[in-house]
């Protein structure tokens, strides 16, 4: 990781160590909620006892953290592969696109073609990693209050969107440009709102936040 993306984490935790989870559980905290993934658990941050929920805290911000970076890697490659798409879309007809050379000729379309199923292709990829980074971060946002939720809607809606309007395309050229741009800038919106939750929950997280995921003690629930 880069020093400007840790200075754009702001203080940076680190998750409990096998030990510190085993100390949890053996402290029989609040009621435990079993995590999608076997072996783990969350708990409510305000059924913890003063010894632990600072830890407990620094746990979750940290898996928090892991997909902000993730998230952040996944929407600066979209930004590149925005870019050429831009840059062939703005060519004047019968120009070279997509850094195919100055020497391309008539010859050169399926080559061109295949360049722009390439690139699509990738824009697609990239936006389901991001869905998936997403998804990571709605599963460490559990019990929050309603409200502090829709900045996670929006920004998985504003992502399908974009989704919807690459996918259907054949073709760079058949990407409708203004709704890309108003699309793309609705993503960034929507991840600027999401970036300000998840510093606000560094300062002042709700008690009623399911912090973890911890892992459950070998046989026990």
């Amino acid at each position: 990781m880069l020093q400007n993306e840790l200075e754009g984490l702001g203080d940076i935790f680190h998750p409990m160590n096998a030990e510190e989870q085993a100390q949890l559980a053996a402290s029989q905290p609040g009621p435990k909620v079993l995590s999608a993934e076997q072996g783990s658990y969350f708990v409510r941050l305000g059924d913890l006892g003063p010894s632990f929920r600072q830890r407990a805290f620094e746990h979750a911000v940290s898996h928090l953290q892991h997909g902000q970076f993730q998230a952040r890697d996944t929407l600066a490659q979209l930004q590149d592969c925005f870019r050429l798409i831009e840059k062939a879309q703005q060519a004047p007809e019968g120009q070279p696109r997509l850094d195919q050379g100055s020497g391309a000729s008539a010859e050169d379309a399926a080559v061109q073609e295949e360049r722009d199923a390439g690139v699509l292709s990738r824009v697609c990829g990239l936006l389901r990693q991001l869905h998936t980074a997403y998804s990571g971060l709605v599963s460490s946002l559990q019990g929050l209050p309603a409200e502090l939720q829709q900045p996670v809607g929006r920004a998985r809606h504003s992502l399908c969107e974009l989704y919807g309007i690459v996918a259907s395309a054949g073709s760079v050229e058949e990407l409708p440009a203004e709704r890309l741009v108003q699309s793309r800038e609705g993503v960034h919106q929507a991840w600027q709102g999401l970036e300000q939750l998840l510093e606000g929950l560094q300062h002042n997280p709700p008690l009623s936040w399911l912090v973890g995921p911890f892992a459950l003690p070998a046989g026990g629930q």
